[in-house]
């Protein structure tokens, strides 16, 4: 079964650098794609700041820790945890990619495998590989912020998952 390492984007720091917690889902796909050489690593993520996506930022760092330009595939039009699972499934199954390492943070996790595994039903098998734990306080605000965003997403999930039913594909609606 082929697999791939997909990254979930973080919102840049003010100034445009980084987040620590891109740079954390960052580290912790680099450490991945050493344990699994030649898999590709999906980064997802579009522009939050400025015109230059998250997926763009977080591959130039993980190059910088050494992974190869040929393994980074770049999905540069999702905003959110939703349109991360909405873009990058149909971008994984045309390559026949039918299992995914999913990375993002621990606090984050529970939402992000809804998603994916949700739109992808039977066809994608989806492992999550949490980062590390952000600081005490900082998880707190997080777990906060998830429970309140997974509420949100439950009937836009029902809404997107009937909505991808009817699609091919090739992504065209059916006739």
């Amino acid at each position: 079964m082929l697999t791939a390492i997909v990254v979930l984007g973080a919102r840049r720091a003010p100034d445009g650098s980084p987040s620590r917690a891109m740079r954390r889902r960052v580290a912790k796909a680099v450490v991945q794609a050493r344990g699994f050489p030649g898999i590709p690593v999906v980064f997802s993520g579009g522009p939050t700041r400025g015109t230059v996506s998250e997926a763009q930022v977080m591959a130039h760092l993980a190059q910088a820790e050494g992974l190869g330009r040929e393994r980074i595939v770049l999905e540069e039009r999702a905003r959110n945890t939703l349109e991360n699972a909405r873009e990058c499934i149909p971008l994984l199954l045309e390559r026949g990619i039918r299992r995914i390492l999913l990375v993002t943070d621990a606090p984050h996790m529970p939402r992000s495998l809804m998603c994916f595994r949700l739109l992808g039903g039977a066809s994608l098998t989806v492992l999550p590989r949490p980062a590390s734990w952000p600081g005490p306080l900082q998880t707190l605000v997080m777990a906060g912020r998830e429970v309140a965003a997974l509420l949100s997403y439950l009937p836009r999930l029902r809404g997107e998952r009937a909505r991808m039913s009817l699609m091919d594909r090739s992504g065209n609606p059916d006739p």
